[in-house]
């Protein structure tokens, strides 16, 4: 506790005490009878389950307003009682007067000075920009309209961090609300050079002919066969050189959920890109009956590289996680379908009722729309980025995290059996599979230490109205968080994330900051005797009024997490005449 004539700051760690108060009886009373065993009563654990549902009338417009009575849930047959409906954006409400706060965090990637109070609870969102899949033509008119969402259209409160894609994955910029810094950020992400590869009508219009040359018989006027060697051969090659692009794609999108999974709260990843086709099978063998028709050679090839090495399990992982998550991936494509897909170019006419190109295109679609539906987004084709993210953001209106209780634990495929429902006639409900709720682990365990409180602000003015300017620590045990060798060895390296939220008594978010921070340490500090605590440093200054800072860490690699939790009070100072307090060097 910190006293001073003006004000008493006190600081608890949740900490709890029981204690437990024994009075003998009287001698001479006999001793009282043993109570009667009372009725057993079973206890039950349970397990909440949630999902992200979407609610949309007849004509595709979201539904804000439904209600918890409103809804019906069946698992397997059985009807569950809703326990919660939590809209993705709330509807715009009278709030009693919140405290006047600010809240600042030392870290290297921190765009903002500090953040204050605002109306509304704070949202987050990613914006995710793809230029290695992205088209060339009009691509200043997506950066500018990607900005002018920003600006026109984009809720308030929202805080957006901005990543790129161009072969390997860039972070523009951290969580800010400042929309300049994000304009500025979606400018550098649309700038980025992607690898140079060749545009996809030319590639499969390449394919083609390549499997035009392994053609040794067409004398019948729609089937024709092939060197078997050759053919295959060319399949493998263009395989091959899809697959690794394919990989890194979904990996990048990998570690943006991993870097969403340390928030709390409700987050979306919205993305512009076309993306890659996970799985080349079916545009090959569409390739090959463009040359062959319908032959036993193109069923062959299409089980022949079935049992390849392909980046299906990459898709699965991202899935997965984003599920367990609770990050919902949109993509607004504004790609244009390629056309010239009858083979007039290569002087031979494709076989009839074949478009090897557009099977192509559409099948990078394809696995965008199963990423979104799978993690409760939606796909927008459009060639208007403007158009597209707007209308995303407006579907959100509608996105709901709807939670029940289930009895015994059942896997996650078995959590996709779930039907939801509402009462409300002209409603259409869209839903993921259930997650089980993102457990707060303690792998990670440290402290937060409060300094000595000043009545003066980090500038060094007075505060107004008993203010309070009070520094903090967080003091975590780096081995906690889990740190591994570099390549070629030389030091100990951990990514992780750390989201610091200053809320009032009862909870409600009144600042929040998130940072991404890459640490390291030599291996002579960390093979000796003792490496010291990651210490991150910031300051609060709040009004008087009882407070709780948290601080969740979660390691970006082997997902271990931990959350620090302090308590702050700032007392009112007296009515008297107060005297100056001893500032804090």
């Amino acid at each position: 506790m910190l006293r001073s004539s003006n004000m008493i700051l006190m600081a608890g760690l949740c900490l709890a005490a029981v204690a437990l108060c024994l009075t003998p009886a009287a001698a001479q009373e006999p001793p009282a009878e043993s109570p009667k065993p009372t009725d057993l009563k079973e206890k039950v654990w349970v397990r909440l389950v949630q999902m992200q549902i979407v609610a949309t009338d007849r004509h595709g417009n979201p539904i804000p307003d439904l209600t918890v009575e409103e809804m019906e849930v069946k698992d397997r047959g059985k009807k569950m009682k809703v326990a919660f409906l939590k809209p993705f954006i709330k509807p715009d409400q009278q709030e009693e007067d919140l405290p006047d706060v600010r809240l600042f965090v030392e870290a290297p990637d921190a765009w903002e000075p500090a953040v204050t109070s605002k109306k509304g609870e704070p949202r987050h969102t990613i914006l995710f920009v793809d230029v290695e899949n992205d088209p060339v033509t009009r691509r200043p008119d997506a950066d500018r309209d990607t900005a002018r969402f920003i600006y026109e259209r984009l809720e308030q409160g929202t805080l957006v961090a901005v990543f790129s894609y161009n072969g390997e994955i860039h972070q523009e910029c951290s969580f800010t609300a400042n929309r300049e810094a994000i304009g500025e950020a979606i400018h550098a992400a649309y700038s980025r050079t992607p690898r140079p590869h060749l545009e996809l009508k030319v590639r499969i219009r390449q394919l083609i002919s390549e499997f035009k040359d392994c053609v040794n018989d067409a004398s019948g006027a729609f089937v024709a066969s092939g060197d078997e060697r050759c053919l295959r051969d060319t399949a493998t090659a263009y395989a091959d050189e899809n697959r690794p692009a394919a990989k890194d794609y979904l990996r990048a999108l990998e570690s943006v959920v991993r870097y969403a999974g340390g928030l709390e709260g409700e987050i979306s990843v919205l993305s512009v890109s076309h993306g890659v086709s996970v799985d080349p099978t079916m545009e090959i063998a569409d390739a090959m009956r463009a040359m062959l028709g319908n032959t036993d050679q193109v069923s062959q090839m299409i089980l022949y590289l079935g049992f390849g090495e392909g980046a299906r399990r990459e898709m699965d992982s991202l899935l997965e996680l984003a599920v367990k998550n609770g990050v919902a991936l949109t993509f607004v494509d504004r790609s244009l379908a390629p056309s010239g897909d009858f083979g007039a170019s290569l002087g031979t006419p494709y076989q009839p009722g074949v478009r090897p190109i557009q099977t192509a295109f559409q099948a990078a679609q394809n696995d965008l729309k199963e990423i979104a539906a799978t993690t409760g987004g939606s796909f927008i084709d459009t060639p208007d980025v403007f158009e597209g993210l707007s209308e995303a953001q407006d579907k959100e209106r509608g996105t709901y995290t709807l939670g029940y209780y289930i009895s015994e634990y059942r896997s996650p495929k078995k959590l996709s059996r779930v039907s939801v429902n509402t009462k409300r006639k002209g409603v259409k409900i869209g839903h993921r599979r259930g997650y089980y709720k993102k457990p707060v682990f303690d792998d990670i365990v440290g402290e937060i230490r409060l300094g000595k409180g000043t009545l003066r602000s980090a500038s060094g003015d007075p505060l107004p109205d008993g203010a309070a300017h009070v520094p903090f620590a967080l003091l975590v045990d780096p081995r906690n968080i889990g740190y591994e060798p570099t390549e070629p060895p030389g030091a100990m390296t951990s990514q992780f994330t750390v989201h610091v939220r200053l809320m009032t008594e009862k909870g409600r978010v009144l600042a929040d900051l998130f940072h991404f921070l890459n640490h390291g340490y030599s291996l002579k500090v960390w093979n000796g005797a003792d490496t010291g605590s990651v210490k991150i440093t910031g300051w609060v200054e709040i009004p008087p009024g009882s407070y709780r800072l948290t601080a969740l860490f979660t390691n970006l690699k082997n997902g271990r997490r931990g959350e620090l939790s302090g308590a702050i009070e700032v007392r009112p100072q007296p009515a008297a005449a107060a005297e100056p307090v001893e500032e804090q060097p």
